[in-house]
């Protein structure tokens, strides 16, 4: 593979988004504009979060994760 070939877009078939652009938050659904959302990144994904306490949430262990072996 030539490495001056352009990388795959994130989204096949999709525009980039625009910093205003509403997306929602995985967490709570909320809508934001992207340039004050938060994110994090997958190798297939973008999860957007409204703000702190979402993503908190996000990666916080679900109650099913939590066992008296494994109290968090």
């Amino acid at each position: 593979m030539s490495s001056d070939r352009n990388p795959l877009p994130r989204e096949v078939g999709r525009a980039p988004l625009e910093p205003d652009e509403p997306v929602s938050c995985h967490t709570c659904l909320r809508e934001v504009p992207r340039s004050v959302a938060l994110a994090t990144e997958g190798s297939d994904y973008v999860f957007y979060f409204c703000g702190s306490g979402c993503f908190a949430r996000w990666g916080a262990p679900s109650p099913r994760d939590r066992s008296p072996a494994n109290p968090t």
